[in-house]
């Protein structure tokens, strides 16, 4: 199974005609060498989505906005001056923007909220309930 998800704030965001890219930052501890404690750690995720995840991303998401996702991780290498490099990508597969976002952006666009859950899904699996 390849299959990651996550939850945190969105970076960047770049949308084109097919596709939108973003970078999505999680929180998480690192133990300190000397075992006295633990010190807060962000890791940044690279994202893509196509189809009707482009629109979402234009309309709904801005750095910042506090989302969860889940996709399927992709790898892929190129040459750049001479030089391998490696990337790793999440291609999203399901959306779901936090409430905060939602009351924000609500507001801003007249009471229109933006598509959760099952909406934002590939297939028609049935949402969890929280």
């Amino acid at each position: 199974m390849n299959k990651a998800v996550l939850a945190g704030h969105v970076g960047s965001v770049t949308v084109r005609t097919s596709q939108a890219t973003f970078s999505l930052a999680t929180k998480g501890w690192r133990k300190r060498q000397d075992g006295s404690g633990y010190d807060p750690e962000t890791t940044w995720h690279q994202c893509v989505a196509f189809g009707r995840f482009v629109e979402v991303v234009s309309k709904w998401i801005t750095t910042g906005t506090h989302l969860t996702l889940s996709g399927r991780i992709q790898n892929s290498t190129y040459d750049k001056d001479g030089v391998r490099h490696h990337r790793s990508e999440i291609v999203v597969e399901e959306l779901d923007i936090s409430p905060r976002a939602k009351a924000a952006s609500a507001e801003d666009e007249e009471h229109e909220t933006p598509p959760t859950g099952g909406d934002l899904a590939y297939d028609d699996v049935e949402e969890i309930p929280a």
